[in-house]
Parts: C-alpha cells; sequence; structure tokens
C-alpha cells in the first residue's frame, strides 16, 4: 500500500496537469469560436488535430484518475 505523501503527491500532480489541460480546452474552444466566425477552414482542420491530441491525453487522465481512486 503506498504512503498517503505518495498519494498526495500524485495528486497533486494529476490537478496540475488537468487544470493545464483544461486551460488548453479554453484557449481551442476560443480559437475555434475565432475561426468559425471567420470561416478559416484551414484553422479549424488544425483545431481538429489539437483536439483529437487533448481528448487523447483526457483519456490517459482518465486511466490515472481510476488508479488513484483505486489507492
Amino acid at each position: 500500500m503506498e504512503s498517503a505523501g505518495s498519494i498526495t503527491l500524485r495528486l497533486e500532480a494529476y490537478l496540475l496537469q488537468l487544470a493545464d489541460v483544461n486551460h488548453r480546452w479554453t484557449n481551442w474552444l476560443r480559437d475555434k469560436e475565432t475561426a468559425v466566425l471567420k470561416l478559416n477552414l484551414a484553422g479549424l482542420e488544425t483545431l481538429t488535430q489539437e483536439s483529437q491530441a487533448l481528448m487523447s491525453e483526457l483519456k490517459g487522465m482518465l486511466a490515472s484518475r481510476q488508479q488513484l481512486l483505486a489507492d
């Protein structure tokens, strides 16, 4: 069994990563709104790729969260 300090550090790291992803999603949404309003198709394509990367990262974070809860 892990020590409380170790789990606390892992939780802190998880929350920092979550805050970072949340910040990047916020920026992504702002940029997408701007691209849509300007009908910037190239920008929308780039944003689609970024959203896929963010979703992949979030899926990994879900697994980390499950492990933290189990611990």
